[in-house]
């Protein structure tokens, strides 16, 4: 509540300030390890941190599929092609149904709260990462093909900029940064637009190529507005 001097009344006012968040961490028997965080104040803001190869590994529990695990990538899967049908399964997860669920374990009151307003929770993907792991037999036959001098050399800017969905020209705001580092476990090629990034590096026989996504707005995209699909595509931007 802010004063207006002009009417000398209270009124509601929108603004950013510090508060309170909970934090809850639990072993999810469909996500896996997950963590959400929920703001304390109105209009109690939920954001939810889930892991797409924790679920995985979840999935081929329950499908028997053997597999081994090193931190979060699968060097070795017993079934590569059911492993893969499962993944791409997860692109057809019905959200609201399932965060809607977190949502009640967590936050109880979220019901009789929103009642007035009969509004659900607005899902978005604020930060996401798109990984592709490829799988090589054993270490020695990744490191004869692993194109770390190649990605250095031969791309710059113009050619990150096109993979972001730009016309490859920089604008002036526009700073793209590549580092090359040598870690115990492999080597790291990174690209970074901003505060997106590109990047791939090795974690034993597996390559694994990432997008990193921290500022969606970044990104355009032809759609029509959501209450009338059927009205001409516009160009605005990408809530994930």
């Amino acid at each position: 509540m802010r004063g207006n001097r002009a009417s000398k009344k209270l009124e509601l006012s929108l603004e950013w300030d510090k508060c309170t968040h909970l934090y809850y961490y639990w072993m999810h028997e469909e996500l896996g390890f997950l963590h959400l965080r929920l703001q304390t104040w109105f209009p109690f803001l939920v954001q939810v941190c889930v892991n797409g190869r924790e679920w995985l590994g979840r999935q081929m529990d329950k499908a028997g599929i053997a597999y081994r695990r090193e931190e979060n990538c699968y060097p070795w899967i017993g079934d590569v092609g059911r492993a893969q049908e499962l993944m791409e399964q997860q692109q057809a997860t019905d959200w609201p149904r399932v965060l809607g669920k977190l949502v009640g374990q967590c936050h109880p009151l979220h019901e009789e709260i929103s009642r007035p307003i009969e509004r659900e929770y607005y899902w978005t993907a604020a930060q996401s990462e798109y990984a592709t792991d490829v799988m090589f037999r054993d270490r020695g036959a990744l490191e004869r093909i692993y194109p770390v001098h190649h990605a250095v050399m031969s791309f710059g800017a113009e050619q990150v900029m096109r993979y972001v969905g730009r016309s490859g020209r920089v604008g002036i705001n526009d700073e793209v940064v590549t580092d090359r580092r040598r870690r115990r476990v492999g080597v790291r090629v990174k690209h970074w637009l901003n505060k997106n990034s590109l990047k791939f590096y090795d974690k034993g026989s597996v390559l694994r190529d990432e997008v990193t996504i921290n500022e969606p707005k970044d990104f355009r995209v032809w759609r029509a507005a959501e209450n009338k699909p059927s009205s001409i595509a516009r160009c605005t931007q990408r809530e994930f």
